[in-house]
């Protein structure tokens, strides 16, 4: 679901970046920007999920998330966190759209084994909203040099289109959340190592696919564990009872949820 949507967050912003309003100049974006953008995809990823209707589970993960997001550099960014019923892949990552739109899918619930992991991927996905990845992507500068902006060359992956200069880019994005989340899990008394075990736990070997827009397994687990070393010590495992109300109230939910076509 993120790299679906994430593609389709660049096209637009790749667009924007070719065809500026009068006036300003090419590939530079403002918040008002990427909020517009941002706005727009929500809406379609609105009328595409299934909305979970469950107070308790959206007010939880707005504490959560909130919380992360206050640790996390300073954006200018409005964060949104929404609960849907489905999810791509196996590590069921949340889905990140410009501007702060972070979509939940309740099976990563299901996938995670402690309140710190489920805080550890929320704060990951966060990162690439603090960290404007989709703008810098698309935007000249040190990241994507003017020569990779045109959406030209693409390869084909996992049934999304992903263009091929941005590869390394986004592997680097990838890192860089990483590094981001455990730092702002730190900060949030969430136990920082979590994440690293749940990297290891779901992320298979076939990110070492050369075209993947993720990084290889082991270079994303050696990438967690420096940043862990850097991190004072958090003896927080965070698997509190609320978690596993929540848990527990998503499962049975999800098992009443008719199916809908993936995110697409």
């Amino acid at each position: 679901m993120e790299l679906r949507l994430g593609v389709l967050a660049l096209v637009a912003l790749a667009v924007m970046a070719q065809n500026p309003p009068a006036g300003e100049a090419p590939g530079i974006f403002s918040l008002e920007k990427e909020a517009l953008i941002g706005v727009r995809i929500a809406e379609g990823v609105r009328k595409d999920a299934t909305v979970m209707e469950s107070v308790a589970a959206r007010e939880y993960i707005q504490q959560i998330g909130q919380n992360l997001a206050a640790q996390m550099p300073a954006s200018g960014l409005t964060y949104t966190f929404e609960l849907v019923a489905e999810s791509e892949g196996l590590m069921h990552e949340p889905a990140v759209a410009p501007g702060g739109h972070i979509f939940v899918p309740a099976p990563l619930f299901l996938s995670v084994e402690s309140e710190s992991e489920f805080a550890g991927v929320l704060a990951h996905s966060v990162a690439h909203a603090a960290g404007r990845h989709s703008v810098r992507l698309v935007q000249p500068g040190p990241v994507t040099p003017p020569s990779k902006i045109p959406l030209m060359v693409v390869i084909h992956l996992r049934n999304s289109i992903v263009p091929l200069g941005y590869v390394e880019p986004l592997r680097e994005f990838e890192l860089e959340a990483d590094r981001l989340a455990m730092q702002a899990m730190a900060r949030a008394g969430y136990e920082p190592a979590a994440l690293c075990r749940y990297a290891t736990r779901m992320q298979g070997a076939d990110a070492q696919d050369p075209h993947a827009p993720i990084p290889p397994r082991q270079a994303r687990l050696a990438n967690l564990e420096q940043a862990l070393a850097t991190l004072a010590p958090n003896e927080r495992t965070s698997n509190s009872g609320e978690f596993e109300k929540i848990r527990r109230e998503l499962r049975a939910l999800l098992a009443r949820t008719p199916p809908r076509p993936s995110l697409r």
